[in-house]
């Protein structure tokens, strides 16, 4: 049998990438940039549909081809199921068909590692040197990805700047950064996938006064915004991909079997559906429709707190904590009108093909696995073990979350909501031990919050003592405990991920708002039903 000659793979994940910043991608002015002038030459997907508002659901549905609701891997702290997880991913696929693997990335592990033999994070900047000897070592071919985050670091830094002209200047930094890197790893007839995980809110102006506490979704993907569920793709492969632009609607499981398709990989069946046949000209580009999810803490039937589904020109979001949405994305593409209620007809549709999406991710990855059942147990069978990763000094913090502004506003709402609240004999609970109650706290009298009884945590060695003396409630048993009237959130970063456990926990509805929104209680119980009891969120296992 004649060896096959493979070219070295490259992926290319840019964090927080939109396309409609990308010249080429969203309309036809010339390319600039050193990204832009590469996108042109190869298949360009123009209307890119990740599978998640946050990083962890989109980049592992690209490398497994599934969505997270389907494969379990829907939720941001999915990388403590990585090392037993059941999905097959690419790096593993490309080993098993003789390839070196390696991966390296600017933050932490987005994607599942299993497969690689070399992995790299939190890198100020890659290290061309190491890779390069490793591409030179080696006399297999090799498929390498790097997860860039410039754009990311600095969109969720500084909201406040992210203006198209700020949020332009990143993209020229970052395609410079590319350039480099191409110029010392990538060759002329290697495959190169550039794909963004997902896109960021940008604001019409520079911002001075912005505050986390204004916006309920300033930068990722809380209710799935069109800015941050369209993304950028395009596969560069001279000879083998062709120079062409597609409109049409395409999804981020879509990948995985187009890749291996198109480089003859043996690989197991997934979700998402190969684009090969229509890029050799075979088939028409098929009418797909995307799922995609929020990427928080998920609820206790192993769901995202926010669902949708995406048609060419329509949307419908499900909220579990704040509704039903329905945009028609032709007419309304800000998503200024929710037609939900308003009788119009696509609403039962695409309630309809949300239902059915939803009975397909109910599958699971087995159901899938079915038709390649024999390839998926060898490659399990040979799984290598999770590669070490080489650890650099790269750092990420939230900027701007606790300054005096956000203080002084805080302490305005205490001085306002604290009286009225003790005069009713409110029962307050803060739920997380947090910089934010210690905040709380210390812009007020102990006098004035006489109504604050207490709070709670899940870090089991806080349970049943003191914070800042207040008692700590576990999770579990706080209901009972302290019987509560209010639940004040006092977090920021993780505020969705609370009020998911709130609405998933066993208690009677009781008001729950945001510490620095308190004048507005979060509609948690309005789809509920009367003696609701779920089960704890620990039972909802990975599929």
């Amino acid at each position: 049998m004649t060896e096959i000659k493979r070219p070295n793979v490259f992926i290319l994940v840019l964090d927080t990438l939109r396309p409609d910043q990308v010249k080429g991608a969203a309309d036809d002015q010339s390319p600039e940039n050193f990204l832009e002038r590469q996108l042109q030459k190869g298949t360009l997907f123009r209307n890119y549909i990740v599978a998640g508002g946050t990083t962890r659901v989109s980049v592992n549905a690209l490398f497994n081809g599934f969505y997270g609701e389907t494969s379990g891997l829907n939720y941001q702290n999915c990388d403590k199921e990585f090392a037993q997880h059941p999905a097959i991913n690419l790096a593993e696929v490309f080993k098993y068909n003789g390839y070196q693997t390696l991966a390296a990335t600017q933050g932490d592990v987005s994607l599942q590692p299993t497969g690689f033999e070399h992995l790299w994070t939190r890198q100020e900047s890659f290290d061309l040197d190491a890779l390069q000897a490793l591409l030179k070592g080696s006399t297999r071919p090799t498929f390498t990805c790097l997860h860039f985050y410039h754009v990311h670091d600095q969109a969720f830094g500084y909201p406040e700047k992210m203006t198209p002209e700020n949020y332009r200047v990143l993209v020229n930094e970052l395609a410079e950064e590319i350039e480099q890197v191409w110029s010392e790893l990538i060759k002329e007839d290697d495959v190169v996938v550039i794909a963004s995980d997902h896109g960021a809110r940008l604001r019409k102006s520079f911002d001075a006064s912005w505050r986390f506490y204004h916006e309920d979704e300033p930068t990722a993907g809380w209710f799935l915004s069109e800015q941050t569920i369209r993304g950028l793709c395009g596969i560069i492969a001279p000879g083998l991909f062709p120079i062409r632009k597609i409109d049409q609607l395409i999804r981020g499981i879509d990948i995985f079997p187009t890749l291996c398709d198109a480089l003859k990989l043996e690989r197991p069946a997934v979700q998402g559906r190969t684009l090969w046949p229509v890029l050799q000209g075979h088939e028409s580009v098929p009418k797909l429709h995307a799922f995609i999810e929020t990427g928080g803490e998920r609820m206790a039937s192993g769901q995202a707190i926010c669902r949708s589904l995406r048609t060419e020109n329509w949307k419908y979001c499900l909220y579990q904590t704040h509704g039903e949405l329905l945009f028609d994305l032709q007419k309304d593409p800000l998503e200024e009108k929710n037609l939900i209620g308003s009788g119009h007809p696509q609403e039962a549709r695409m309630k309809q093909l949300f239902a059915a999406q939803n009975e397909e991710n109910l599958q699971g990855v087995e159901g899938f696995y079915a038709s390649t059942a024999a390839l998926c147990k060898t490659l399990r069978e040979n799984r290598p073990p999770t590669p070490s990763a080489q650890s650099g000094a790269r750092t990420f913090s939230f900027q701007r979350l606790i300054d005096q502004q956000v203080l002084d506003h805080l302490q305005a709402q205490l001085r306002h909501h604290l009286p009225q609240w003790k005069a009713r004999g409110e029962r307050v609970l803060l739920y997380s031990a947090s910089d934010h109650v210690r905040h709380l706290l210390s812009l007020t009298d102990p006098e004035e919050r006489g109504s604050i009884i207490g709070v709670i945590d899940h870090n089991p060695e806080l349970q049943g003592q003191t914070y800042l003396g207040l008692p700590v409630f576990a999770p579990e048993n706080f209901a009972a405990q302290a019987q509560p009237s209010m639940i004040i959130v006092a977090h920021h970063v993780y505020a969705n991920e609370i009020y998911t456990r709130i609405k998933d926990s066993d208690i009677d509805p009781v008001p729950v708002r945001n510490l620095y929104q308190l004048d507005r209680e979060i509609p948690l119980w309005w789809d509920r039903p009367a003696g609701f009891r779920q089960k704890p969120m620990e039972n909802a296992a990975c599929r």
